[in-house]
């Protein structure tokens, strides 16, 4: 059970921060064509 528990933690950790990532890099590369336009 614990398996489990630290399985589906670790799959939400990993979510939260790929999560984090992309949000950073599209907001990244709005401001990039943003300043270019």
């Amino acid at each position: 059970m614990c398996i489990y528990i630290r399985y589906c933690f670790f799959l939400g950790c990993a979510y939260m921060v790929f999560k984090r990532l992309a949000d950073e890099s599209v907001s990244f590369s709005l401001s990039h064509t943003h300043r270019y336009i």
